[in-house]
């Protein structure tokens, strides 16, 4: 039998930053290429224009020149913020007709652009006991995604010269990347620079998601109006705060932890009332390593882990030592790159 080789790019843009990593899949096997983070101040909401794409291409080009990126074949992240994913009650003898028409009849009503301006699609989640006796009905899963954000993406890749072979939501390739068991219910908790992502998944299928505007932006903001300083120096100051053992820790940061963790304790909670019952939590993301930030959360009552990659990477030690400190920043763009089926 001839085994043929396959790389694939994994593109990751977050609000502050740029990840890339390409991996080579090989009999089985998936050896980490190489990889880059690159910072950037480039607003990414709405409609990218010209001057965007240019400023995206001219930092993608320079990355794969600076580390040896080789394959074209290009897996694209969707911000979580930007897919809509939710779930429906349906009666259980609704064919699937019937339940296009309700969701079309509701969409108006859910969605958070017009309907015309939104991918839509949905699947029926497979019969669960613990819904079915709560609800006595069948569940659907429903996912939505602005025009708008699809056109972005294919523009840069084009400018880039990039194939795209997939666009996934950045939820789905963490999930890939962190989720060793299927078979456990699990939260991620995705920690982000302008936001966080709450999202269940269960039986491997995203049920929910929910984004908040509490990123950790907010928390450099509020040690620079403390301090009085400029938002770099700020920056600078939470991350020497992990290298120090603290007493107690800086008002700013115990009350940014804290409200994470009740927006967690929220999405948890509201998960369990409609059966959908978390047996771990997996949050990832660079703000897991500042300080305090564990010990706020040891004591919530689901297991929690922090950001560990589960897939097998090959890489020699050099390489592995390099890339350990960036893991949790980099999960997504593995999880991207990590896929059998393009």
């Amino acid at each position: 039998m001839i085994f043929s080789d396959k790389k694939l790019l994994g593109l990751d843009i977050g609000s502050n930053s740029l990840k890339m990593v390409e991996i080579k899949h090989s009999n089985n096997k998936k050896e980490l290429v190489t990889y880059a983070v690159a910072e950037h101040e480039i607003d990414l909401e709405g409609f990218w224009d010209q001057s965007k794409i240019q400023k995206f291409t001219e930092i993608i080009n320079q990355i794969r020149k600076d580390a040896n990126f080789s394959t074209l074949k290009t897996v694209v992240a969707l911000q979580s913020k930007h897919v809509f994913v939710t779930t429906m009650d349906f009666e259980l003898g609704w064919n699937k007709k019937m339940i296009q028409e309700e969701i079309n009849r509701q969409s108006k009503f859910f969605l958070p652009y017009p309907p015309e301006e939104m991918r839509l699609s949905w699947n029926v989640i497979p019969i669960n006991r613990g819904v079915t006796s709560l609800t006595g009905k069948q569940r659907v899963v429903i996912n939505a995604l602005p025009n708008f954000v699809v056109e972005n993406i294919t523009n840069l890749l084009n400018s880039c010269g990039l194939e795209g072979v997939a666009l996934e939501n950045q939820t789905v390739s963490l999930t890939r990347a962190l989720i060793k068991d299927p078979r456990k219910s699990t939260i991620i908790v995705d920690l982000g620079h302008d936001s966080t992502t709450y999202s269940i998944i269960i039986e491997n299928i995203l049920r929910n998601s929910f984004t908040s505007n509490i990123g950790y932006k907010k928390l450099d903001e509020s040690i620079q109006a403390s301090l009085g300083t400029s938002l770099p120096t700020a920056d600078n100051f939470k991350r020497d705060l992990g290298l120090v053992n603290l007493f107690e820790l800086p008002k700013e940061l115990s009350d940014h932890h804290n409200i994470l963790k009740q927006e967690l304790k929220n999405f948890y909670e509201q998960n369990l009332k409609i059966a959908q019952i978390p047996e771990q939590i997996i949050i990832t993301g660079g703000g897991v390593n500042t300080a305090g930030f564990r010990e706020v959360f040891k004591d919530f009552p689901v297991p929690i882990t922090y950001g560990k990659i589960t897939i097998e990477l090959n890489m020699d030690d050099n390489k592995k030592q390099a890339f350990a400190p960036l893991s949790t920043t980099l999960t997504s763009a593995v999880g991207l790159a990590s896929r059998d089926d393009v």
